[in-house]
């Protein structure tokens, strides 16, 4: 369909993934590793809760929390971003 963009260039794909390693790297080690092992490794909750040792609904939740914060993170550094883009265009 027309609305699909390509997908991002290899040089904008490492620059995503280094956004994307600086936002992990300012939560805590426990919750950069819990989001590391559901998406980059694609593991489920109860998979990682069995590595861990936790309960399964310990991992969700922190899983869920995580990423809302891993979200907060990314939408505060696509804010400084957008600012200093529009500096340099002013």
């Amino acid at each position: 369909p027309e609305d699909l963009q390509d997908p991002p260039a290899p040089t904008e794909q490492v620059e995503l993934r280094q956004d994307l390693e600086q936002a992990l790297n300012r939560l805590s080690p426990e919750d950069a590793e819990l989001l590391r092992m559901r998406y980059f490794m694609e593991m489920t909750v109860q998979e990682i809760a069995d590595r861990l040792g936790l309960p399964y609904e310990t991992v969700k939740k922190r899983s869920q929390r995580s990423l809302s914060r891993l979200k907060k993170i990314l939408l505060g550094l696509l804010l400084v971003w957008l600012g200093r883009s529009l500096v340099r265009t002013a």
